[in-house]
């Protein structure tokens, strides 16, 4: 989005809280992207709870990483503030400032949030036209909503390389057919329903790439043993077209 933003000449600031991971490259390169914006990370308190404690965790440092995005972004003289964090949005919303937020999902439980949001006429992006319906039915004005379904950036991907290459470049069987999924190992994203239905196709291997560390341990300890499927982990943002090829 930044790059889309920064190419049509709009000067962007991108501004993330600090979270402790084991990524190590710097950002533009880990994620394969032109210096064409400016990235800060704002210091906010990061700690962990294992077990039943990990959701109310995970609230609380939202929480606390909101209110010092927010007052960090108000120190921007910027003309447009845009956010897909609704608690990043609700705070700016009490400045005159014009606010977006990019909308990927609708919750009930956020009320609170779309009310304010309505009564401060923010700007919304959604990425379907079925999430622009049901915030319209919640009273959002359909014309303060733009639908903009998120996007590639293509020519990443058309990468000139033959499958057979790519397959030798990977590591991958040469013969044979293979199902491959890049993506998170988020429960809710699917992956899970894939490696069961991959045992019944034994014939077939599938192939599992990205995931967190600990996500990805927890794959493996579940269908880590079957004969037909390959975990391979996180890889670099380059190399996922050659994977996908």
């Amino acid at each position: 989005m930044c790059v889309a933003w920064a190419g049509r000449g709009v000067s962007v600031a991108l501004v993330a809280p600090r979270r402790r991971n084991p990524i190590s490259e710097d950002f533009f390169s880990y994620f394969g992207v032109p210096r064409s914006f400016s990235f800060s990370v704002v210091s906010s308190p990061d700690f962990y709870a294992p077990g039943i404690l990990d959701g109310v965790v995970v609230a609380v440092k939202s929480f606390l990483a909101s209110l010092r995005l927010s007052f960090f972004a108000l120190r921007y003289s910027a003309d447009i503030f845009y956010s897909r964090d609704e608690l990043v949005v609700y705070w700016l919303s009490f400045f005159k400032k014009k606010v977006f937020w990019e909308a990927h999902t609708y919750s009930p439980k956020r009320r609170l949030f779309y009310q304010r949001f309505i009564k401060r006429s923010v700007q919304v992006v959604a990425i379907s036209q079925g999430l622009k319906d049901t915030l319209v039915s919640e009273g959002f004005n359909p014309n303060t909503i733009l639908v903009a379904p998120d996007g590639v950036a293509l020519q990443e991907f058309d990468i000139d390389l033959e499958k057979d290459a790519a397959r030798k470049k990977c590591n991958l069987q040469e013969h044979g057919t293979i199902v491959l999924y890049a993506g998170h190992l988020f429960d809710w994203k699917g992956a899970d329903v894939m490696a069961q239905a991959a045992q019944r196709v034994p014939e077939t291997t599938f192939v599992f790439v990205g995931g967190t560390d600990s996500d990805v341990t927890k794959f493996k300890k579940k269908f880590g043993n079957e004969n037909n499927i390959v975990i391979v982990g996180r890889q670099p943002h380059q190399a996922i077209p050659v994977f996908l090829k």
